[in-house]
């Protein structure tokens, strides 16, 4: 089975980078070569918010740490990715998991602020247990890294997860569209770039899953 891997998004705080996800472990050479091509020091990468445990977005997380990186999650993903255990999913890969104390754990709407960007963590579980959205604003306009709740035109996350939970999954995508993102990053496929909460709103009329 080949190594699936995640969107990985940074921002460029100046003296700091933020990155939200961190791939599968065996992608970050090329996260790298794609930071330096923007002219971005991978050297500067300073916090990586992890949106849910799964190998694809979390599997790196070893690797950061030791690079001095701080690692942000929610305390349920945080101990998870702490213990490597099935939560992570490692088994649908075939490759060893390598597990990694968490240094900043979030909760339901806290915020922390790095730099001059407040981030506020919404608890978002449905496709995983300890799954984040992030959100934040930039140039004025309201930005939700949003894992594998949503993605494009509605498009759903894996639902074979053993935490999956549809019924969760239903009450965070309302909760979301309620939040009116103007831009999301998605863990997978491309990004919105207006309008996001639409692809929201696709996703509740959806029958892909029975979402109870």
């Amino acid at each position: 089975m080949s190594i699936s891997i995640c969107n990985v998004f940074a921002i460029d705080l100046g003296e700091q980078i933020i990155l939200f996800d961190c791939g599968n472990g065996e992608s970050l050479d090329q996260i790298d070569a794609n930071l330096r091509a923007w002219d971005l020091d991978p050297g500067a990468i300073a916090y990586c918010f992890i949106t849910h445990p799964h190998f694809d977005h979390s599997g790196g997380a070893s690797l950061l740490q030791k690079r001095g990186v701080k690692l942000v999650a929610h305390t349920i993903c945080a101990e998870a990715i702490g213990r490597g255990d099935e939560r992570v999913c490692s088994y649908l890969y075939h490759k060893p998991y390598h597990p990694c104390e968490t240094d900043l754990f979030l909760r339901d709407e806290d915020r922390l602020k790095i730099g001059d960007l407040s981030i506020e963590a919404i608890y978002m579980p449905g496709h995983a247990e300890g799954s984040m959205v992030y959100s934040f604003s930039w140039r004025e306009r309201m930005v939700s890294v949003t894992g594998d709740l949503v993605a494009e035109s509605g498009s759903l996350g894996w639902s074979g997860s053993i935490d999956f939970n549809p019924k969760a999954y239903i009450r965070s995508l309302k909760r979301f569209v309620q939040m009116k993102p103007d831009i999301i990053l998605p863990g997978h496929r491309r990004p919105a770039f207006s309008r996001g909460y639409i692809w929201a709103e696709q996703a509740l009329n959806r029958r892909d899953y029975d979402m109870g």
